[in-house]
């Protein structure tokens, strides 16, 4: 939260240390996709070192915690019904890798703990909220 008060654009990137980025146009492409009106957030496919899938988006499960999607899936799969191959709707995502808008980070409250009860103690959550209290 303390850094997004003096990033100056209307889309705010927030984008763990550790992460790596493997493709030249990430940014472009997440940003096309945070910018649409019915989009709430969205994240990239997080790797492993071993590159197997750590997280595509989480799933949020009444009475459990959050569960990465597809997580430990060799990178050259396609996942469920092909939910690797294509952009998504996932209840959550990882903080470590998220793209927004931020008006609406902002009329959100930005990152708060507020879904972090559902959260393993290692992710901290983000989209729970907004979907919530809504997207406009």
């Amino acid at each position: 939260n303390e850094g997004t008060r003096f990033a100056k654009g209307d889309v705010l990137v927030l984008l763990a240390d550790s992460m790596t980025i493997k493709h030249s146009d990430w940014l472009e492409k997440l940003v096309g996709q945070a910018v649409c009106r019915n989009i709430g957030a969205v994240g990239g496919l997080i790797l492993k070192d071993d590159r197997r899938i750590l997280s595509a988006g989480l799933t949020l499960v009444p009475e459990k915690r959050a569960i990465d999607s597809h997580e430990n899936f060799p990178i050259d799969r396609s996942g469920n019904y092909g939910r690797l191959l294509v952009p998504v709707n996932v209840a959550a995502l990882r903080s470590s890798f998220l793209v927004v808008k931020r008006s609406l980070f902002e009329r959100h409250g930005g990152l708060t703990n507020h879904c972090n009860s559902i959260a393993r103690e290692s992710i901290s959550v983000y989209g729970c909220y907004i979907m919530d209290t809504g997207m406009s």
